[in-house]
């Protein structure tokens, strides 16, 4: 007969054996529910409630006219950030078509989209000044990938205002 192990070593040899059989019978009662089920009985997955999402909004499709009147124009664009609905007010100064002016005025007072439009709002000119209105694509700016929605909403919006 072999020598008996040390009471720690059988005590531990005893656990894991009982872990063992405790997952071999939990997996073997899950396979048998399965089994057993009927399949016209299974209840179907709960269809899923609609919420804010905190998915990127799709990217409004640009509207291209062509020729502009010069002048200035204003417009909203409203977004979703955070699941969270947010807007930012874009004034365009257009000359020849081309944008010699943009202001952006976020309306978030606090947290980070107060934070992601002020970014936004300092960093949009420096890719829309001297660039004709149908050319201007936006998508990441100054760290903020939603704001960008707003702002091509708003720009969507003066495109047909100032459409000759």
């Amino acid at each position: 007969m072999p020598p008996e192990p040390a009471p720690q070593v059988r005590d531990g040899l005893v656990r894991t054996g009982l872990a063992i059989a405790g997952v071999g019978l939990v997996m073997g009662t899950a396979h048998l529910q399965g089994a057993d089920a009927p399949a016209e009985a299974a209840e179907p997955e709960p269809e899923p409630r609609p919420g804010p999402s905190t998915e990127p909004t799709e990217d409004p499709e640009p509207v291209l006219h062509g020729d502009y009147t010069d002048g200035e124009y204003t417009a909203t664009g409203p977004y979703v950030a955070h699941g969270a609905d947010n807007e930012i007010t874009v004034t365009i100064t257009l000359e020849d078509n081309d944008v010699t002016e943009v202001e952006v005025v976020g309306t978030a007072e606090s947290g980070n989209s107060a934070r992601y439009q002020e970014e936004f709002a300092q960093k949009i000119p420096e890719l829309v000044v001297g660039v004709p209105l149908d050319e201007i694509e936006v998508d990441k700016v100054g760290g903020s990938s939603l704001t960008g929605d707003g702002f091509l909403e708003a720009l969507n919006r003066i495109r047909d205002d100032a459409h000759d």
